[in-house]
């Protein structure tokens, strides 16, 4: 990538991060300003630089709240066709959201499963966040990986993108099948 495009890309995030600290409190301000850095770090930049800030910031935020609260041990998944008097964003495809424990072959499991469902995925921003969790499974902060806590867990964040499936049955059968595969990958992770 050249260096023209990934200080776009870093342009880009600096705008995002400047709505951040307009739409939170300080503190709150600051976690959810990381979690999009984080977030966006590895995501392409040419899949980016075609999106308002606006856009992204709701996009991330959308994920953000989404793992707000996570009980251990669990994968949490949603499947949602995203506009702006819902969400408060918009994109033109369906959107599958994910959080759940760090594991192997996540990528690899959810893209074989749309696959399965003949579902051609466009996108995937796939970051690991290393972050605390209170005991009722609240997320209290996200740190850089060199600087994370010993109490830190990694977390795997999907945000995949598909062609748009209007369809409520199509919907549930998605996120049925992709629950199923999540669960399937657990279980393989903790027989070894």
């Amino acid at each position: 990538m050249s260096k023209a495009i990934e200080r776009r890309k870093s342009d880009l995030v600096d705008k995002i991060v400047g709505l951040v600290e307009k739409k939170f409190k300080k503190d709150a301000a600051q976690r959810a300003a990381r979690f999009v850095r984080h977030y966006y770090r590895w995501a392409p930049a040419e899949d980016l630089l075609g999106e308002t800030p606006e856009n992204l910031l709701g996009a991330a935020l959308s994920l953000w709240r989404f793992a707000a609260r996570r009980p251990a041990g669990t994968a949490m998944v949603r499947v949602v066709n995203p506009r702006i008097a819902e969400q408060g964003w918009k994109s033109s495809h369906t959107i599958l959201e994910i959080v759940t424990d760090d594991m192997p072959f996540l990528v690899d499991s959810v893209a074989a499963a749309l696959n399965q469902l003949n579902l051609t995925v466009d996108l995937v921003i796939h970051p690991v966040l290393h972050l605390t969790r209170d005991k009722t499974g609240r997320l209290r902060d996200v740190f850089d990986p060199d600087d994370a806590p010993e109490t830190a867990v990694a977390e795997s964040f999907m945000h995949v993108e598909i062609a748009t499936q209007t369809d409520p049955a199509k919907l549930e059968a998605v996120q049925a099948e992709i629950e199923a595969v999540l669960a399937d990958v657990r279980a393989a992770v903790e027989e070894r």
